[in-house]
């Protein structure tokens, strides 16, 4: 089957976000000084419909203009309610956004018919296949979620900036939801920074070059992070577990160095092979508020050096 090999700028260049999107409340409730909002922002039209984007909006009664964060669910997880709770406690609007679509109970991002692989109970078996082009992946409406996301954000009077972090495997789609867009102040990408394609496939190994075929061509340089990377202009901090079972650590600093801006990080997480420990959380909540609360120029990532000894 062929497949269109698209380039991030070619598939991205014709996006544009309406001058207003929508919304449409579902519920509000107040719980010991913290706002937690429910509702639906109108996504992108397609030939069978409209996106309805399931999103939540939590700050305490006393913020007023404060910067925004979005804190994307992984998938099949649980809510994520509990740290937006916390972050709207540490002064930020903190809000999640479902890129995930159907699940059980009725709270979750409603894809048209024609997009039904957006789904990501649909998607999940066959996530590196491209049917045509990348344009046509449960990654692009992801994405593009995400983007319509940050549009409703940068909407609000009493949003400042906005920053976005994820884990997982939804980070493919924020990397693209991030690049070419200069509304993002600040971005953390957990584990993922992409590689997918070459798993198996030691940096540091003795192998041949590899030779994909056209389809997985297509997908790593339509869709995979190390492809989005250059396009990314804010600051970037990437959480990596050094022996992660599931995403690809030692390339991290390939795509990481790719980022158009000089405030650039990994933090490398020793403790876990899959997971956070409470020194890593700490340093993404010293990079956010040193980005979105203050100027984020005194944040200096240093080169380490690094050595063995045999003994």
């Amino acid at each position: 089957m062929a497949v269109d090999i698209l380039t991030p700028v070619s598939i991205w260049k014709d996006f544009e976000l309406p001058n207003y999107i929508a919304s449409i409340p579902v519920s509000e409730v107040v719980e010991n000084g913290v706002i937690i909002k429910r509702f639906f922002i109108e996504g992108r039209k397609t030939e069978k419909g409209q996106v309805k984007i399931f999103s939540t909006i939590v700050k305490k009664q006393s913020t007023e203009k404060a910067p925004a964060v979005i804190m994307v669910k992984e998938f099949e997880k649980d809510s994520v309610l509990a740290q937006l709770i916390k972050l709207a406690e540490d002064g930020y609007i903190a809000c999640t956004f479902d890129i995930e679509g159907k699940t059980d109970g009725d709270r979750f991002t409603l894809y048209p018919e024609d997009i039904d692989y957006a789904n990501y109970v649909n998607a999940k078996e066959n996530l590196t296949q491209l049917k045509d082009s990348a344009k046509e992946t449960c990654f692009y409406e992801w994405a593009s979620v995400l983007k319509y996301a940050i549009g409703y954000l940068k909407g609000i009077e009493d949003v400042e900036k906005i920053g976005i972090i994820g884990a997982g495997e939804n980070v493919t789609a924020l990397w693209q939801a991030v690049a070419f867009n200069d509304d993002v102040s600040a971005f953390v990408p957990i584990y993922n920074t992409g590689w997918a394609s070459y798993k198996g496939h030691y940096k540091f190994d003795n192998e041949p070059e590899i030779g994909f075929p056209d389809e997985k061509l297509a997908f790593i340089a339509g869709v995979e992070p190390q492809s989005y990377a250059s396009y990314v202009k804010c600051p970037t901090y990437s959480i990596c577990n050094n022996n992660d079972i599931i995403f690809e650590s030692d390339r991290a600093h390939d795509t990481i160095k790719r980022v158009d801006n000089t405030v650039k990080g990994i933090f490398y997480e020793n403790k876990c092979l899959h997971g956070l420990s409470k020194d890593s959380v700490n340093t993404i909540k010293i990079f956010l508020d040193k980005t979105l609360k203050e100027n984020g120029k005194e944040i200096n990532f240093i080169e380490p050096e690094i050595f063995s000894k045999i003994s």
